[in-house]
C-alpha cells in the first residue's frame, strides 16, 4: 500500500501568554498556560493561521490587588492590547511562514518553472484567482522560501494568458494587451496593444528575438515590438491565419499561403522591418503518387537550429516527410510513409537521432525516421490502440501512451526500445477512468507516473524502472478533490495543480515537499 502524506502541517510554535506574559508552547490547535491557566486556540480560516484567545480565566497564583476603577481600566486595556498583539503576531508569523495571502486559488494552468541556484528547485509563475476580490492574477512564488514575491491582476475573465520569460523580463499577453514586467518585482515596464488576441498559450505565438518581442495574433498578423520600450517596430498582415510562430536561426518565421498559391510557404522575416528575407516552399512527389504534395498553414513543422534544418510533413495521401536545409532551401532528404494521411492529426517528437511520427487517421502506428539518412522504419502497428509518444531520450526507451480503442477504454504506458522496435514493458494505469487525470514523464530515476482515481481525492505517484517497470518509489497525497491540472516537471520534482492548490512532489522520495497555498 502506498504511504499517504497529508497536505496539512501541525507545527510546534512558542508564543507568549497574553495574560501573564509567560512562554507558552502551542502544539496543534490548543495550549494552556501553565502559570495562569489561560487557554489559547488556533483558528484556521482558508489559507491562514492565527492565534485567538478563548475566555482567559483569572490568574490562580498571582497575588490579589485592589485599586481604583481607573487602575482596573488600565489593566484591562493592557490585557486587550496584549490580546490584539498576540493575534497580530500570530497572523504575521503565519503569513511570513507560508508567504501567501489567504485568498489565492491556483488555476489548472501549466506552471512556468524558473531555475534557481538549488538543483531541481524552481521558482513558480502561476495563475491564481483571488476569491475575495473575484479577480485573476499572475503571481511569482519563491520556490525556496515559498513566499509570494509579487502579483499582477489579469482581470475577472482572463484564464489562459501567454507568458514567457527572457532574462530579467517576463512578457505577458493577456486578452488584447501585451506587457513587459520586471521579473524580480512584477513592476510593469511597458504595455502595448497588439492587433488581436493570441491564438493559444501553448502555440509559441509570443517569442523574443534579440531586441524584438514578436507576436502572431489570431487575425493573422505578425507584429514586433521593441523589447526595451514596447514601441511598435513593424506589423505584417498575412494572407491566412496561421497558428505557428517559428524560430529559424534567430529570425521569426510563419507558414502562409496567398490566395493564388498551390501550397503554403515558410516566410522568414527580417527582424528590423518585417520584410521577407527568405521563402521556403516545400514540395514533395511521393512515390507512386500522381501529383505533388504541398504544405498548408497547418502542416506539422519542426525546426532544428542545431543542425540548421527543418522537418515538415506534407500530403493528404501517402505521408511525405522532408528535411530542408534552412540556409539554402534545398531538400536534404525525403521519406515516404505509405499508409499515413490526415497530416493535421499527426504528432512529431524530435530526439537526438530520430524523428518519431504517430497519428494519422487511425493512430495505431509508430514510425521513426533516421535524421542522417532519412530512412523510415515502422516500429509498431497496434490495431486495437491509439499511440502517442509522450517523451523520448537519446539512447533510451520512448515512452508511449497507448489508449485501447477496441472494447472497453483503457490507458496504458509502453516503453519502446528504438533500436529493436520491441516493447520493453507495458504498464496499465489502474483506477484511471474517463477524465484523463494522469501524467507521465521520463526522469533520471526511470518513469514517473501521477494519477488521480475518478472516485478518490488522492494523488498517487509511482516511479517505475526504465527497463522493467518495477515500482521503485510509491506514495499518495490527500487532495481536496479528484482533480489534476497540467503538470510541470523537473528531473527531481513534479509541480501539480489541483483544485486551487499547487503540490510540489519530490520524485526521488515520492513525498510531498509543500503545497501552495
Amino acid at each position: 500500500m502506498p504511504e499517504k502524506y497529508s497536505t496539512e502541517s501541525n507545527p510546534v510554535r512558542a508564543i507568549r501568554c497574553p495574560s501573564c506574559g509567560a512562554s507558552v508552547e502551542m502544539i496543534g490547535d490548543q495550549a494552556k498556560c501553565a502559570y495562569c491557566g489561560t487557554t489559547l486556540e488556533r483558528s484556521r480560516p482558508l489559507g491562514r493561521e492565527r492565534v485567538v484567545i478563548v475566555q482567559p480565566p483569572a490568574p490562580t497564583s498571582a497575588p490579589a490587588t485592589t485599586g481604583s476603577a481607573a487602575g482596573g481600566l488600565v489593566t484591562m486595556l493592557v490585557i486587550m492590547g496584549l490580546i490584539v498583539g498576540v493575534v497580530l503576531v500570530g497572523m504575521w508569523l503565519s503569513e511570513s511562514r507560508i508567504g501567501r495571502p489567504s485568498s489565492d486559488h491556483v488555476m489548472n494552468w501549466l506552471p512556468i518553472l524558473l531555475p534557481t541556484e538549488y538543483p531541481g528547485v524552481a521558482d513558480l509563475v502561476l495563475v491564481t484567482r483571488d476569491l475575495n476580490a473575484d479577480d485573476n492574477n499572475l503571481v511569482l512564488v519563491d520556490g525556496v522560501t515559498r513566499a509570494l514575491r509579487w502579483r499582477k491582476s489579469l482581470g475577472q475573465d482572463s484564464y489562459s494568458p501567454t507568458v514567457i520569460v527572457d532574462g530579467e523580463r517576463l512578457y505577458l499577453s493577456n486578452e488584447a494587451r501585451l506587457y513587459a514586467l520586471d521579473l524580480a518585482t512584477g513592476r510593469t515596464i511597458w504595455e502595448a496593444v497588439p492587433a488581436d488576441v493570441l491564438p493559444s498559450p501553448q502555440q509559441d505565438c509570443l517569442q523574443v528575438f534579440g531586441d524584438r518581442v514578436v507576436v502572431l495574433t489570431k487575425d493573422g498578423t505578425a507584429q514586433a515590438f521593441d523589447a526595451d520600450t514596447g514601441k511598435p517596430a513593424w506589423s505584417v498582415r498575412l494572407s491566412q491565419t496561421p497558428r505557428q510562430l517559428l524560430n529559424v536561426a534567430g529570425q521569426p518565421a510563419v507558414l502562409d499561403q496567398p490566395e493564388d498559391a498551390r501550397g503554403a510557404s515558410l516566410l522568414i522575416l527580417n527582424l528590423l522591418d518585417g520584410s521577407v528575407d527568405r521563402q521556403i516552399t516545400p514540395v514533395c512527389r511521393a512515390q507512386d503518387h500522381p501529383w505533388d504534395q504541398t504544405a498548408t498553414i497547418y502542416s506539422p513543422m519542426l525546426v532544428d537550429n542545431t543542425r540548421g534544418v527543418l522537418y515538415v510533413l506534407l500530403g493528404h495521401g501517402p505521408l511525405c516527410v522532408q528535411c530542408i536545409t534552412v540556409a539554402t532551401g534545398d531538400v536534404a532528404w525525403t521519406a515516404t510513409i505509405a499508409d499515413l494521411n490526415a497530416v493535421w492529426t499527426t504528432d512529431l517528437v524530435l530526439v537526438d537521432d530520430a524523428l518519431y511520427i504517430t497519428g494519422g487517421t487511425s493512430g495505431h502506428t509508430l514510425d521513426a525516421v533516421d535524421l542522417d539518412q532519412g530512412t523510415a522504419r515502422r516500429l509498431a502497428d497496434e490495431p486495437d490502440y491509439a499511440l502517442t509518444v509522450l517523451a523520448a531520450r537519446p539512447q533510451g526507451p520512448a515512452l508511449v501512451h497507448a489508449e485501447r480503442t477496441r472494447g472497453s477504454t483503457r490507458d496504458e504506458l509502453w516503453a519502446l526500445d528504438p533500436a529493436t522496435g520491441d516493447w520493453r514493458w507495458r504498464h496499465v494505469l489502474q483506477g484511471v477512468g474517463s477524465f484523463d487525470n494522469w501524467a507521465a514523464q521520463i526522469i533520471p530515476l526511470g518513469v514517473a507516473v501521477l494519477w488521480v482515481p475518478d472516485d478518490e481525492a488522492q494523488l498517487h505517484l509511482d516511479v517505475l524502472g526504465a527497463n522493467d517497470a518495477q515500482v521503485l518509489q510509491s506514495g499518495a497525497i490527500e487532495l481536496r478533490h479528484n482533480d489534476l491540472g497540467t503538470v510541470a516537471w523537473t528531473g527531481t520534482r513534479a509541480y501539480v495543480p489541483s483544485w486551487g492548490q499547487l503540490f510540489v512532489v519530490n520524485l526521488e522520495t515520492a513525498r510531498l515537499e509543500f503545497a501552495w497555498p
